[in-house]
């Protein structure tokens, strides 16, 4: 079970499909057999069988007309029937040797030929009887010809009769038994076909079953499946995807759920893309204010360095100049502390003078 479990589907209907035609082509092979016996036991019966009991009915017949005829020799109304109910005893005798040749050469079995064993002597000895009959009548002693009838010719024919009858008792039952056979043979074919047919039925209606369930599986023809996969696959998500009523977990259906997600997807990347394109160029132009703001800054600063360095430049100037200042006041102050020397001593002079 596992085994077929692991199988494909295409696998799974290889083997289904060869097991049902191995199951049909076993089923014609057992028929034909099966009726070929048949028609071998029923040619039997028509080649042996039938025809033995034909030969016993016609040498029943005979016999007994045979009597008959003795009979209707002695009520001969004159010379000319009396040679033609001769005549015709004659062909008769003719006609029953034969049969009973005929029959005795159909004897097949020991059975057969143990009953067939008494038959020519009775019938020989129902040919003397009745010639012995014969010939009483053509003397025109037809007292003693019906004494003789009743007494000898008449018990020697059923004499021959009584194994005739017990053989095609015989014959009756085995061809009954043979009939019955073949019957029996007849009803196994019957009932063997009847069988391997429900086998068969069985397998088709799982076989269908399965294939039925597949189809669910699918949701669609396999020819539509296909093209709906080819569709999305060549990315054509706008194909239309038809889905039974109510069918949510198919294939066909899952194969719509993806076509209408990827669908979305596309859109929502198309949508983000339109976006990202949008904030490039933003970005873009931001990028190039900035670039151009950048270069302007650089000559800003370009212009502010020069500035430095002539503001630089000015400043140690400055500080020259600030150290020349700070060097001729320190002069002045060392000439006004001479001066005041000066004023103190001439101070001190006026002094002096008062």
């Amino acid at each position: 079970m596992r085994t077929v479990s692991r199988l494909r589907l295409a696998q799974r209907l290889y083997l289904t499909s060869v097991v049902l035609i191995a199951a049909m082509a076993a089923l014609a092979v057992t028929v034909w057999l099966l009726l070929t016996v048949e028609a071998r036991h029923a040619q039997a019966v028509v080649d042996n069988r039938v025809p033995q009991l034909q030969r016993i009915a016609d040498i029943e017949l005979n016999v007994t007309r045979t009597s008959l005829q003795v009979r209707h020799a002695m009520l001969a109304r004159n010379p000319e029937e009396l040679n033609a109910t001769l005549a015709d005893i004659g062909a008769k005798q003719s006609l029953l040797e034969g049969t009973l040749k005929d029959f005795g050469d159909a004897m097949t079995t020991e059975e057969g030929r143990r009953a067939f064993a008494p038959m020519p002597a009775l019938m020989k000895e129902f040919w003397a009887m009745g010639g012995a009959n014969i010939a009483l009548v053509q003397a025109g002693k037809k007292d003693e010809a019906i004494a003789w009838l009743v007494e000898k010719t008449i018990p020697a024919r059923n004499r021959l009769l009584t194994p005739l009858a017990a053989e095609k008792q015989r014959q009756a039952e085995q061809l009954g038994s043979e009939v019955t056979n073949v019957s029996k043979e007849i009803l196994l074919t019957r009932n063997l076909v009847i069988l391997v047919m429900l086998v068969v039925s069985a397998g088709l209606v799982g076989f269908s079953a399965y294939v039925v369930r597949v189809m669910k599986q699918l949701g669609g023809e396999p020819h539509d499946l296909k093209r709906v996969v080819d569709a999305v696959a060549a990315g054509d998500l706008g194909t239309p995807i038809a889905l039974q009523h109510g069918d949510t977990r198919s294939i066909m259906a899952a194969m719509k759920t993806m076509s209408d997600n990827l669908a979305r997807t596309v859109q929502a990347v198309r949508l983000n893309a339109d976006n990202v394109a949008t904030a490039s160029q933003q970005i873009a132009a931001g990028n190039a204010d900035l670039s151009g703001r950048t270069e302007q800054q650089a000559s800003a600063l370009q212009q502010t360095a020069a500035s430095m360095d002539e503001l630089g430049a000015t400043v140690r100037n400055n500080a020259d100049n600030a150290r020349q200042a700070n060097q001729l006041a320190s002069q002045s102050s060392a000439v006004a502390a001479e001066g005041g020397e000066m004023v103190g001593q001439v101070v001190q002079t006026m002094k002096g003078i008062n």
